[in-house]
């Protein structure tokens, strides 16, 4: 039997909670040993060896786990209340996960690779992005200064901080910036440089557009309030100025459960 780990989200609806305890309950009840997690604190352990993710919730859900999944894992995320969450990355509710469950559990599905990016602060890796990465001052009236090297670009900005992308992630928070839509099977690296500030001693050019390079490095200087954020999650990792934050493309994707 494969392991299996659920993680699902507290959240307050009753149609959210009835189908955590339905979807705990089938599996159950067709014989499936499985971990539950909660999403809000989820940690590495907890999916080490893992074969199978179902996460029950919304994209945030889905999102949490995808930081953390190892890279032969697969990953179905059900959505509990299609009523107040979008499920962008969900390919079952509480009208067909019995349905959607049983297939997995008969191998009768097929995988997209998602991409993601990897993130190094300094020489400490935190956890990989699947939608994108925010750089820039952690509060957004303020001024984000930094310097940044992509694609042979090297420059000072200003600006409001930059946001690096994967496919899935033109669908989110670079897409309603004026960012390029992308197929999500696409495993092009998009960045955007939001609200850029020109003046005489800030001619910025690396503004947005397509990494070619294999990373991207920004260093925040004479900024003491520089935070990384990964897929805007709630998590918020502060940088020093002089320090230097890293991106590029994961070599171990998410794996999707798509069904025909």
């Amino acid at each position: 039997m494969a392991k299996v780990v659920v993680s699902c989200l507290n959240f307050h609806t009753k149609r959210h909670k009835k189908t955590v305890a339905d979807v705990i309950d089938y599996l159950k009840k067709i014989g499936v040993r499985c971990r539950i997690v909660d999403s809000h604190g989820i940690l590495r352990s907890n999916f080490h060896n893992t074969e199978i993710i179902i996460t029950v919730g919304g994209d945030g859900t889905f999102l949490r786990a995808a930081h953390y999944m190892e890279k032969k894992a697969v990953i179905c995320g059900i959505n509990s209340d299609p009523t107040v969450k979008e499920g962008f990355f969900t390919s079952a509710d509480d009208t067909n996960f019995k349905e959607r469950i049983h297939m997995i559990f008969q191998g009768k599905f097929k995988t997209t690779k998602l991409t993601r990016l990897d993130v190094w602060i300094g020489n400490k890796k935190i956890e990989p992005a699947l939608n994108e990465v925010y750089i820039g001052s952690a509060k957004p009236y303020l001024m984000s200064r930094y310097n940044i090297k992509i694609n042979g670009c090297s420059e000072f900005q200003k600006s409001s901080g930059v946001l690096i992308s994967t496919a899935s992630g033109t669908y989110a928070w670079i897409g309603s910036a004026g960012g390029r839509k992308l197929p999500m099977r696409s495993q092009k690296i998009q960045y955007l440089v939001r609200d850029p500030y020109f003046g005489t001693l800030t001619p910025a050019k690396c503004l947005k557009g397509f990494m070619q390079s294999s990373e991207a490095v920004i260093t925040p200087c004479r900024m003491d309030n520089c935070i990384v954020v990964v897929d805007c999650l709630t998590r918020e990792y502060p940088v020093k100025a002089g320090k230097e934050i890293t991106i590029s493309k994961s070599p171990n994707p998410v794996n999707l459960i798509k069904f025909d």
